[in-house]
């Protein structure tokens, strides 16, 4: 309200931005997309490529939370466009992956594996492994669906290997519980046992069911 008092578009587009993650953060996902949908005026009018993307991104995931992939698609091709007109590599990654897993949800398994291809080629560039290994996760969820399960596998423990590093033991614990589902079905029921065991104490100790 001030930035708009004080007629200055760039500052109530960056407050715009963080107004809206925080909604987001909070759960009304109807105020949050609303603000950041003003956001993406805001910063069009200003020239803020950098953050239209963000706030387009935004949008994108609340449309995917909702099941309207048509509309997150939407989104999330626009804030891609974005980030390549500003030459962020790191967003080029972020978006192509979340269009894969769009794509996955809307059963366009080619786009999917393009889209995840391109994310993953895009986020080696730039050296974010936090980015590739959620990219790799979801890649190896993707590909266990399709039944390539060695190669799901290997997508898989590599970023159960990055989140044990990272100490994120939410994703460590469903990365490996879905290798032990990969080992029961190769018959290896002694090491899926474990891991499936091993996945469910962790899990356990985060609060998940």
């Amino acid at each position: 309200r001030i930035a708009r008092n004080l007629g200055d578009l760039a500052l109530e587009t960056r407050c715009l931005n963080i107004i809206g993650c925080v909604h987001f953060a909070r759960g009304d996902r109807t105020a949050s997309a609303a603000t950041l949908h003003a956001c993406v005026n805001a910063a069009r009018q200003v020239g803020y490529a950098h953050i239209e993307a963000m706030a387009q991104s935004n949008v994108g995931c609340i449309h995917a939370d909702t099941g309207e992939l048509e509309r997150a698609e939407e989104c999330f091709r626009a804030a891609l466009q974005a980030c390549k007109r500003t030459h962020n590599r790191r967003g080029v990654g972020v978006n192509l992956c979340e269009l894969a897993i769009v794509a996955q949800e809307r059963g366009n398994d080619t786009a999917a594996q393009r889209y995840f291809k391109r994310a993953v080629d895009a986020l080696n560039g730039v050296g974010d492994r936090q980015r590739l290994a959620y990219c790799r996760f979801y890649q190896g969820c993707f590909e266990l669906e399709r039944r390539e399960h060695r190669y799901a596998a290997s997508l898989l423990r590599t970023a159960a290997a990055f989140f044990e590093t990272a100490g994120n033991d939410r994703l460590w614990a469903h990365a490996t519980a879905l290798l032990g589902l990969l080992h029961a079905t190769a018959g290896a029921h002694e090491e899926a046992a474990r891991l499936i065991h091993e996945a469910g104490r962790v899990a356990h100790s985060q609060g998940d069911p």
